[in-house]
């Protein structure tokens, strides 16, 4: 920990990837990734219900990796107590993580890991822009930064789920409502 203090290493757990792959035998593991938002190409690919990370996995071997789950977890909050930078993401090339979608899983599992909300929340925002080396422009609510905010209708900081609950959002000053947002991703999806 120290080491990636000392050599400022951030850390992207990616925990929604490793959590469909390791409870990748269970049916909410699928149903909680929407697959109705994913694209046409990924459905084709999802169709079966075997992930080809696990394929040759016995139910003992998923037994074995769910039982070690809760260790991975708790190192992801020592990470974090430690102070190693953490961000929030997906990765998208992965079966069963549907774009957006597990976007909010992720931020759900980083609270579930004993990480606060309002943490998570810098973790997926300000974090972020640091990484990518843009926090003079995004990242935070400030003067002179880029218009892009997203408005809720219930406070994640009370529910990191809430993220979910989008009302609108703002980007590069031009406001979408939850309406229009709706119609793009029809749109893409059938794409």
């Amino acid at each position: 920990m120290a080491a990636l203090v000392k050599n400022e290493v951030t850390v992207d757990p990616n925990l929604v990837v490793y959590e469909s792959i390791i409870f990748g035998n269970k049916a909410v593991t699928k149903r909680r990734m929407r697959l109705e938002y994913a694209t046409e190409k990924q459905k084709i690919q999802w169709a079966s219900d075997i992930n080809p990370t696990t394929f040759i996995w016995s139910d003992d071997d998923f037994m074995a990796v769910q039982n070690v789950w809760p260790k991975f977890v708790e190192f992801v909050r020592l990470l974090h107590d430690n102070g190693i930078i953490l961000t929030a993401g997906s990765d998208l090339i992965n079966p069963w993580i549907t774009p957006g979608v597990a976007f909010h899983r992720e931020l759900e599992l980083l609270v579930d890991s004993g990480i606060p909300s309002s943490e998570v929340i810098k973790i997926a925002t300000r974090n972020g822009a640091i990484v990518l080396g843009i926090l003079d422009k995004a990242g935070t609510i400030e003067e002179g930064r880029t218009a892009n905010l997203v408005i809720f209708n219930a406070d994640p900081i009370m529910n990191i789920s809430n993220t979910k609950e989008i009302y609108s959002i703002m980007f590069e000053g031009k406001l979408f409502s939850k309406v229009e947002l709706d119609n793009m991703l029809k749109a893409k999806v059938n794409n």
